[in-house]
């Protein structure tokens, strides 16, 4: 390889590979097909490797190919980036912002809300992913990432939205035909509705004061990593399980009762949205930022 590649032949590239073909990117990129064909034939030869295998039937990304789009999505990006930040010294924010949410979250706080940022921001286009799973922004290429739970040593920036904590919720029926519970080792005895706790499934900690007590879970009656379920759940008397504060007063749930209430549950229930640091000064990720801030932060309160 003698120079470095036109920039413009990797987004070429990665639009091929991302539409599955020569024809489908042409047209997409409002280019004729020769133009985009040339384009990946003459960045085969600056990078001396087959990029893709082609023919009237059949299309195939090489093994080369594939490595080089991971990084030729991320030289797209830096360039709708470079182009948002210029538009928006002219007044102007647009571009795709990827999100990624829990499902409770995006139910009940963020739904509500994202019509009134998508017509305050007419030329930005939102791709939310819906997922109660531990998402990496960096890995996965979201610009945010939505979460509960503490803020671990990623290297990701984290904003809080909500200082919400836990707290062990039954149903008005369930307590009054269970057995007592005064102490969190009393929780062997009672139907459980299990959640990731502390990045634990089968250990629930409790703090009162200075003292600290684990409890092994074991097998609970329902596993499930979302509140809004669990909620419903524990409504039904199912049994007892855990429920952020948050979730509670938005939902208004009277036939519940919290139990064990002088001790503390020992797990973050803290809401938070964490972004890379690349993508932190962009103009349409500084809106979003600021929008999550003044229109759910406040109702999180």
């Amino acid at each position: 390889m003698s120079s470095i590649a036109d920039p413009k032949l990797f987004v070429i590239f990665a639009k091929v590979v991302e539409c599955g073909g020569v024809t489908a990117a042409a047209k997409v990129l409002a280019l004729p097909k020769a133009t985009v064909s040339r384009a990946v034939s003459r960045l085969e030869q600056d990078l001396s490797a087959r990029l893709l295998e082609r023919s009237s039937r059949q299309f195939r990304v090489t093994e080369a190919g594939s490595a080089l789009y991971q990084h030729c999505e991320r030289i797209a990006g830096y360039i709708e980036d470079a182009q948002g930040a210029v538009a928006s010294l002219q007044g102007a924010v647009k571009g795709r912002l990827r999100v990624a949410t829990p499902f409770t979250f995006s139910h009940f706080l963020l739904s509500p809300v994202l019509g009134a940022f998508l017509h305050r921001y007419p030329d930005i286009q939102l791709d939310l992913e819906l997922t109660n799973r531990n998402v990496d922004p960096v890995e996965e290429d979201f610009d945010f990432v939505i979460r509960v739970g503490p803020a671990e040593d990623s290297g990701l920036i984290a904003r809080t939205l909500s200082k919400s904590s836990y707290v062990l919720f039954a149903s008005k029926d369930y307590i009054a035909s269970a057995p007592p519970l005064d102490h969190p080792h009393d929780l062997v005895h009672h139907q459980l509705l299990g959640s990731e706790f502390a990045g634990k499934r089968d250990a629930w900690s409790f703090i009162s004061g200075k003292e600290r007590v684990d409890v092994q879970v074991g097998k609970t009656r329902v596993h499930v990593n979302d509140p809004s379920v669990r909620l419903d759940c524990i409504v039904a008397g199912l049994g007892i399980g855990l429920l952020p504060t948050w979730l509670l007063r938005l939902r208004g749930q009277e036939t519940l009762v919290p139990v064990l209430t002088a001790w503390t549950p020992a797990a973050d229930a803290r809401l938070r949205v964490f972004f890379p640091d690349r993508r932190s000064l962009t103009p349409r990720s500084k809106v979003f930022l600021a929008f999550l801030e003044e229109q759910i932060a406040p109702v999180l309160l």
